[in-house]
């Protein structure tokens, strides 16, 4: 997998994307001459796979190395009763990488956008803890999912974000609070891109940090004219 993504990331055509390597732990403290807590644990992880990168030829300007502990888990790290689940306790070791398109016009374009439609469409504002995404399918190759976020940047002007599920990468408009503008970007990628087959994702968290994790719930509004992309 990670051959995969040096290999995608390294064609020309994709050097606008830029990587955020996030390294998490379970919440077992540590304290060890090697780390002193879970932060330095965490922060290692996430530096150990930079290094990686760097050593495979990728431009250290790309990439980026943050250390969150325990302090995002994917599951519950204990039951109820505060019982430890140890499969969970695995899942939640991991390293979580975050490929994004990041130009400074493309980012003015969101955030001017994303000003606008929230000071005039105050309704549409939900909770804290919410976010809105268009995803534009499912994808079992980084190097198509990669392609599709390249073709709908540049055609859009948006900014999108790849995740990995364990078996398919989803390409997604970077979350907001402001389900007006999400809207505004899926009618924009359905008329430019000549389809109506895009998913409305709403996704609402525990915590109201930038990324919150863990999900709480998500309902998913679409239609995909391929089943793999719907799986």
């Amino acid at each position: 997998l990670l051959n995969e993504i040096v290999e995608a990331i390294q064609n020309n055509a994709y050097t606008d994307f830029n990587i955020e390597v996030e390294g998490h732990t379970d919440d077992v403290p540590i304290h060890s001459p090697a780390y002193d807590s879970n932060w330095e644990l965490s922060t290692a992880r996430a530096t150990n796979l930079v290094k990686y990168f760097t050593g495979m030829g990728i431009s250290k300007q790309r990439l980026k190395a943050s250390g969150y502990a325990d302090s995002r888990p994917l599951v519950p790290n204990v039951d109820a009763a505060g019982n430890p689940i140890p499969e969970n306790r695995a899942k939640n070791r991991r390293v979580t990488l975050r490929l994004f398109y990041d130009t400074s016009e493309a980012l003015a374009n969101n955030e001017s956008e994303t000003s606008t439609n929230t000071d005039s469409e105050t309704i549409a504002t939900i909770d804290t803890n919410c976010r809105f995404s268009v995803q534009l399918g499912g994808f079992e190759s980084f190097s198509n999912a990669l392609n599709r976020a390249k073709v709908a940047t540049r055609n859009s002007d948006l900014d999108f974000n790849i995740t990995y599920n364990g078996r398919l990468f989803s390409v997604r408009t970077a979350p907001n609070q402001n389900l007006a503008s999400t809207l505004s970007h899926h009618n924009t990628l359905s008329n430019r891109s000549g389809t109506s087959s895009l998913g409305l994702i709403h996704q609402c968290y525990n915590n109201s940090a930038n990324r919150p994790e863990p999900v709480e719930f998500q309902i998913q509004l679409g239609a995909f004219g391929r089943q793999d992309n719907a799986l």
